[in-house]
């Protein structure tokens, strides 16, 4: 039970999701190494240039699958996005390559060039799984790679604005006249009034969003209107609120913590036990509105 809870935690932490052009250049310039260098397969027989050749006809069959599995995916949860997903995304895309590579290798070196009498079986089980075998330390060392540093620069991007923060609360709050906040539903009519200090943040929810606001009691209530988040966003002052995400307006005012993980960085508020993510495009922002570090 402990080693399946350990496993289960494992897969389920946050990690960074990341696809642009060099994703899929990395393992095309890598399948080229492989099959120059190492030669596997039977290629130690052949040419450099037919090394070559065949590497840049496995490298196009990467690329193709790369970009085949992730259409066929279409839009991932990147705000969810964990360890277990993303190594569920490479075991996918390589299992393609190997089916790919070894319906190249059928056709082209035994249908074709007849070098050798192998059903296509035969051909699934070597070349399909070693296409497999090879590329698993690699993949791995990657999704590790890319874990570790995106956990070490969003940890420290999290320090450096928690100092921020601690200096900001530490600065002598100067009293300012706040008038009353009125959130309408998107008929117009007026549904909660209170004072911007007692609204903690607002959700998006499909067609609706979530108000979290404290009660007299200081005890987190929970409303759900009928409205977009982006009208939301136009009915509250702007020096009290902060746009930190494309489903979340917090109060920039209650923030009392800063962590970062591999995916992201979050923030806790006043009276509020869950995280709240920000965008990584909101990031600098955040260090802005946190003032001096």
């Amino acid at each position: 039970m402990n080693l399946s809870r350990t496993y289960a935690n494992f897969f389920n932490r946050p990690h960074p999701f990341q696809f642009d052009w060099r994703s899929i250049a990395l393992p095309c310039f890598l399948v080229v190494v492989v099959i120059v260098l190492l030669a596997p397969f039977g290629f130690m027989r052949s040419s450099w240039w037919l090394r070559l050749g065949f590497a840049l006809i496995f490298a196009g069959i990467a690329a193709g699958s790369i970009v085949g599995v992730m259409a066929w995916r279409g839009r991932l949860e990147e705000e969810q996005w964990t360890i277990g997903k993303e190594c569920w995304l490479h075991a996918q895309i390589l299992c393609t390559i190997a089916l790919l590579n070894s319906l190249m290798v059928w056709v082209v070196m035994i249908q074709w060039l007849g070098y050798v009498e192998w059903s296509f079986a035969k051909v699934l089980w070597n070349v399909g799984m070693g296409t497999f075998s090879i590329s698993l330390l690699p993949v791995g060392l990657l999704i590790g790679y890319e874990h570790y540093q995106r956990q070490r620069l969003q940890l420290e991007q999290a320090m450096a604005l928690n100092q921020q923060l601690t200096t900001a609360l530490q600065q002598p709050v100067v009293a300012v006249p706040v008038e009353p906040i009125c959130l309408y539903s998107e008929q117009g009519k007026p549904v909660l009034q209170l004072h911007p200090a007692e609204l903690l943040f607002v959700q998006s929810d499909g067609n609706y969003v979530e108000v979290f606001y404290q009660n007299d009691n200081a005890n987190v209530q929970r409303l759900l209107i009928r409205n977009r988040l982006k009208t939301i966003l136009e009915q509250l002052p702007n020096t009290v609120f902060f746009h930190c995400h494309k489903r979340y307006i917090i109060n920039q005012k209650q923030i009392v913590r800063v962590e970062g993980n591999a995916r992201n960085i979050v923030v806790f508020l006043r009276g509020y036990a869950d995280a709240i993510p920000i965008s990584r495009s909101k990031t600098q922002a955040l260090k802005e509105l946190l003032g001096p570090s």
